[in-house]
């Protein structure tokens, strides 16, 4: 029998460890979505759209990997900041810190504000 709260082996949930995983998983998808409706609206084909999309998303979580075996000083400061495989890491942990979510925030409204400028560009085309 496993009680409330416990896992098979005895042990406790991390209840928060699970809600900020869960909020950062949540603000991953925000980002996600927000990029591909900008790059959807910037052309007449879906599938064009998804592949763009999941190419960039797939940089973004894969930039570390590349700049620290290649690069040292500010670029790999720079591809660290960039890399949304480091913005997840302290939700993934438990952890709440302002610039994880603030990287995702920035990407949600840019990838929002892109896209209504773009769709404004073409109303008046």
């Amino acid at each position: 029998f496993v009680g409330k709260g416990t896992t098979e082996n005895g042990g406790a949930i991390e209840w928060q460890t699970v809600g900020t995983g869960l909020l950062g998983l949540f603000l991953l998808g925000a980002m996600a979505m927000s990029i591909g409706l900008f790059i959807s609206s910037l052309t007449e084909s879906v599938i064009v759209a998804a592949l763009v999309t999941l190419i960039f998303l797939l940089t973004m979580w894969v930039v570390t990997i590349y700049a620290v075996g290649t690069t040292d000083g500010p670029v790999k400061e720079l591809a660290s900041a960039l890399s949304t495989s480091e913005a997840l890491g302290p939700f993934l942990q438990g952890k709440l810190e302002l610039k994880a979510i603030a990287y995702f925030l920035s990407f949600i409204t840019l990838g929002l504000f892109l896209t209504d400028r773009s769709l404004e560009g073409h109303r008046w085309s």
